[in-house]
């Protein structure tokens, strides 16, 4: 009789031992969910194919290349006087367009900037009506108002008279708030952050095309919008860099480029890509260059 006793009480406390078991088990595995819960996929609230490029953007931002931190180009001061009102970049030469339409120039190196030097033949852009001076290749073109597109070649030591390419207006609407060039396109950014493009051959401009995919630039503390080989980037006010590629006719989510702030101090009021780099010009005429890395 008593080892029938003793075996019942061995197999309670068995069976006592493997629910404690099972309690512990169960007690670990709740402490684990919170981190485990990192782990899980996270179910959208957009319908899937839905481009979220902002909340992907605060949420997630996605570091993809470098910003090298600024250095200072030793030579001339560019754009220190105020009747500078354009400046743009042709080739290897940064380009001062004066409020008469007289044009210098300053030969650009990695380490040093020339002194100014004047440009000889037509004047660019002197009329009240010009709106946007861009550079496109060798050629400078120069929106107006009304949304022509006039085009002057630069040979050299020369600029070339003006004249019109046919075709559509560029710019032309109150919600035209900022144009740009991205390789052989005139880009035109609206209130809303859409992006029409217009492609400029020889002796047309395109009517304008939208562009499909992210929109830009529609932050107030987006400063200033340039174009870099197939790419957008839009520099904020704290001098962050966003990019958006250009594949087609499709705007990618924005990323952000790591690196120190570019543009950011009050005294930098111009802004230029020059290659692979971007050269940001104060007011007393400094040029400062980041280059942007693989």
């Amino acid at each position: 009789m008593a080892s029938t006793q003793d075996d019942g009480c061995y197999k309670t406390l068995a069976i006592l031992a493997s629910i404690a078991t099972i309690i512990g088990v169960i007690i670990s595995c709740i402490a684990l969910i919170p981190a485990f819960g990192q782990w899980l996929p996270v179910r959208s609230p957009f319908p899937v194919g839905t481009s979220t490029p902002a909340i992907t953007a605060i949420l997630t931002p996605t570091v993809r290349q470098m910003i090298s931190t600024a250095r200072i180009v030793p030579g001339a001061q560019v754009a220190a006087f105020p009747q500078d009102k354009w400046v743009i970049a042709v080739g290897n030469r940064i380009l001062v367009i004066a409020d008469d339409g007289n044009v210098f120039a300053h030969d650009f190196a990695d380490n040093w900037v020339s002194a100014a030097y004047p440009i000889s033949g037509a004047r660019v852009a002197p009329l009240p009506q010009d709106k946007w001076v861009l550079e496109m290749g060798d050629r400078i073109l120069v929106v107006n108002t009304i949304g022509d597109v006039w085009a002057q070649n630069v040979n050299g030591n020369t600029v070339s008279e003006a004249y019109q390419l046919p075709g559509a207006f560029v710019g032309a609407q109150p919600q035209d708030k900022r144009v740009f060039i991205l390789g052989n396109k005139i880009l035109v950014v609206t209130q809303d952050g859409t992006l029409w493009a217009h492609t400029v051959t020889s002796d047309q401009v395109s009517m304008g095309s939208p562009l499909t995919g992210s929109k830009i630039a529609l932050a107030d503390q987006d400063k200033w919008v340039i174009g870099m080989g197939n790419r957008i980037l839009v520099i904020k006010i704290s001098g962050e860099i966003w990019a958006y590629d250009v594949i087609d006719s499709v705007v990618s989510a924005p990323y952000r480029l790591n690196g120190p702030p570019v543009g950011s101090q009050p005294s930098d009021k111009r802004v230029l890509v020059i290659g692979n780099k971007i050269a940001v010009i104060a007011q007393d005429g400094t040029v400062w260059v980041h280059d942007v890395m693989p």
